[in-house]
């Protein structure tokens, strides 16, 4: 199926502007001396800037399942991938996590990595400009993750196009996506219109407006592309990493 130029021009504004904030997150293993990935569970995370310092967000949900799984079992550690790189995210500094808002705002040593990057490599994020942005409804989103179906070919980057926000509450908003597409280096191609949205939890959403592009929120839930997909706002995140907001909060680090 032929994609329409402006499309592909679009994604690759999108690749060169937010793919950078997107990050996987999973939890890995040695074997054989080498790094490898559980494909069971993991999710997405979005890698940002501010004036106190560097940060990665995600869902509080998926912060505490891989914690959980990684307590069951030693053998297993918490990796992420940012800009393409491998690196190890233990041990996880939790700066604030909201359950009722399902966000979890964490840093990690930059001391951990697994393997020396190339010398032109640099750890690139997206630059948070506050306030920060709420959609309104009728406004396209645009969402970065790392779906199960992108597991399967070597961390291939999944981008998609959201159609107009359906309703924008207090602490989220919901739409339909319209027509998701995966990025690959060879160009951009539609999914599987029934494919799983399973491990883009985390990942960033994005709006792009005449002064420059925002980050809104990161992606709550979604079942199947037919389904809404929930993006968290994250309007109450603070520069420092910290979220001023009344809701409910839980502290990983004390537990």
């Amino acid at each position: 199926m032929e994609v329409d130029q402006k499309i592909l021009e679009l994604h690759e504004e999108i690749r060169r502007e937010l793919l950078p904030a997107a990050c996987g997150i999973y939890l890995g293993y040695i074997e054989n001396g080498e790094v490898r990935i559980n494909p069971r569970g993991g999710g997405s995370a979005c890698a940002v800037s501010t004036p106190e310092g560097a940060f990665f967000i995600t869902c509080a949900h998926v912060l505490e399942e891989l914690r959980e799984k990684k307590h069951d079992d030693d053998k297993l550690f918490i990796i992420g991938t940012l800009n393409g790189w491998m690196f190890k995210l233990d041990p996880v500094d939790v700066h604030a996590c909201n359950k009722d808002l399902d966000i979890a705002v964490f840093s990690a040593p930059s001391a951990y990595w697994f393997f020396e990057p190339p010398d032109d490599w640099k750890a690139r994020y997206f630059k948070l400009k506050f306030p920060i942005v709420t959609p309104a409804q009728g406004e396209t989103v645009y969402l970065i993750g790392y779906p199960g179906e992108g597991r399967q070919v070597m961390q291939q980057d999944h981008a998609f196009l959201a159609c107009e926000v359906a309703s924008v509450s207090d602490r989220h908003c919901a739409f339909y996506p319209d027509g998701p597409r995966v990025l690959t280096k060879r160009g951009s191609s539609l999914l599987n219109e029934n494919g799983q949205l399973g491990g883009a939890s985390g990942g960033p959403a994005f709006v792009i407006r005449e002064d420059g592009i925002h980050l809104v929120g990161i992606i709550k839930e979604g079942g199947s592309f037919q389904d809404p997909i929930w993006v968290s706002l994250l309007k109450y995140l603070k520069s420092d990493g910290t979220i001023d907001c009344l809701a409910y909060p839980q502290d990983f680090n004390r537990s």
